[in-house]
């Protein structure tokens, strides 16, 4: 079950691909990031609530109160948090340091992971990670330049530290929760905390006036809702550190979704950077020596 839990995984990164698109049309439309990061959260949020409405209203929405807290605390800092961490690493760095930065996240979990949950640190899972990084790295250079800023990189490595949190908290509420309501009410906690930062009323407002609308539902489900629903479906069945670095996938979907979205141009060391990511995802679902699979 472990292999086939893979695929979720990926499917989940090639929906987080488009989030720069959906992000840079509401941008260009006047959207600030608090208003985006609002909608998106919003949106993701009443897609999941109406997804266990049809599918287990009965049980669907039932988390013991212990968990509850949990879930705020997952949708505040690894959502909300997280968000804002990122964008500020772009404003001050740029996005390609700003990218690589947050992919530091694969570190974290698996560090965290061994602390936590006495997960293994394997020679494989260490050369995977290595090989993912540089392949971060080069999937992220861009012809322009590229600039450092001491507050943007402490921004940059808190994102990854943000969003590796995920993981290690997702980990924890699978055992007793189901994957569509968890992610529902970490979407949800994180709506909630993003309107102190973002008025919903003026966010409404500017979606109908500026006709975004239909993006900002299309991001909340495809980009929210659906991505991370798969990508918690499929941490159930592996292990954190693994999903962590297949999640690095996303950074080569956003660079194919961004060449045939607006025509941004590859170099050559941009595509050895993917192979290397997908060399990595390869490494980690290939068995050596006389382990054997007994999923």
């Amino acid at each position: 079950m472990k292999k086939a839990a893979v695929i979720p995984i990926v499917l989940a990164t090639v929906f987080w691909g488009f989030i720069g698109y959906f992000s840079t049309t509401m941008s260009e439309a006047g959207m600030s990031v608090p208003q985006r990061l609002s909608a998106r959260m919003t949106f993701a949020a009443l897609a999941l609530a109406f997804a266990i409405l049809v599918t287990n209203p009965k049980k669907g929405f039932r988390v013991s109160l212990p968990d509850l807290g949990k879930l705020f605390l997952c949708g505040t800092i690894t959502l909300t948090v997280n968000n804002m961490f990122y964008f500020n690493a772009i404003e001050l760095c740029g996005m390609s340091v700003a990218a690589v930065l947050m992919y530091t996240s694969p570190i974290f979990v698996m560090i965290m992971s061994a602390l936590v949950y006495k997960e293994k640190i394997t020679l494989q899972k260490m050369t995977a990670l290595v090989v993912t990084f540089v392949g971060c790295a080069l999937v992220s250079i861009s012809n322009s330049r590229m600039s450092a800023d001491i507050v943007g990189i402490g921004c940059g490595i808190a994102s990854g530290f943000t969003y590796a949190l995920y993981s290690i908290f997702a980990t924890d509420l699978l055992k007793r929760n189901g994957s569509t309501t968890i992610v529902m009410y970490t979407y949800l906690s994180a709506a909630v905390s993003s309107y102190f930062i973002a008025n919903p009323i003026e966010t409404a407002k500017i979606l109908i006036e500026k006709d975004m609308l239909i993006y900002a539902i299309l991001f909340g489900i495809i980009c929210s809702a659906l991505a991370h629903g798969l990508y918690s479906f499929g941490m159930k069945y592996t292990e954190p550190s693994l999903a962590a670095i297949l999640a690095t996938l996303e950074l080569v979907m956003a660079s194919i979704v961004g060449f045939f979205a607006y025509g941004q141009f590859l170099a050559w060391y941009n595509y050895i950077g993917i192979v290397l990511v997908m060399a990595s995802v390869v490494l980690l679902n290939v068995k050596f020596g006389k382990a054997k699979s007994k999923e």
